[in-house]
């Protein structure tokens, strides 16, 4: 699952490309839109595309790394560990200490 959240911003990206592109030559072969593309004069606006798409997926959509010790201090290690006991031994519900622990 986390895979596919790393990769999903490329796909949608990619997609987006794929069918802006198919949607010119669509409209080109109908004559709405004049589109004339000849691989050997306009390569390079693919490596341009490209280039572009890869800045892009550098910068946006980019979840920020941070260790688990960054995230979880000491207490609420302390605290999960607390509400997971009261749970255990019946002094809590499983509804309140699932809402204890999403306000950690």
């Amino acid at each position: 699952m986390f895979f596919y959240y790393q990769n999903r911003p490329r796909k949608i990206l990619w997609a987006l490309f794929w069918i802006a592109l198919g949607s010119l030559l669509l409209l080109s072969n109908y004559g709405v839109y004049s589109f004339h593309f000849s691989f050997s004069r306009d390569w390079p606006i693919l490596i341009i595309a490209w280039g572009v798409m890869k800045v892009i997926d550098s910068f946006a959509w980019r979840k920020p790394k941070t260790n688990g010790s960054a995230l979880e201090s000491e207490g609420d290690k302390q605290s999960r560990e607390q509400i997971l006991k009261a749970v255990e031994s019946g002094q809590m519900s499983a509804e309140e200490a699932a809402q204890r622990l999403k306000n950690l």
